[in-house]
């Protein structure tokens, strides 16, 4: 299920040029959807950094790095953000 979101979300966000406001209410549907699958966890927040909207990222990073406490990459990037719990 998780893969037909992600690929909606590069539709929506690549091809189609949605808005901030369209993409966070699509993210918003998509994460409770999937009961926070963390393919999609990984996808949002990637989107909020890429947005330059750290403080959205930082709660997204945050749950992948609870669920996968080894993700060496997540916890950097919490890091840089200086966000680690």
């Amino acid at each position: 299920m998780g893969i037909a979101w992600l690929t909606l979300i590069d539709l929506y966000q690549y091809h189609l040029k949605k808005d901030q406001r369209y993409m966070e209410s699509f993210f918003q549907d998509a994460v409770a959807a999937t009961h926070r699958d963390i393919n999609l966890m990984l996808r949002v927040a990637r989107y909020y950094d890429e947005s330059k909207i750290s403080s959205k990222a930082i709660p997204y990073w945050q749950e992948v790095l609870r669920r996968l406490p080894d993700n060496e990459p997540v916890r950097a990037r919490l890091q840089e953000l200086n966000a680690l719990p």
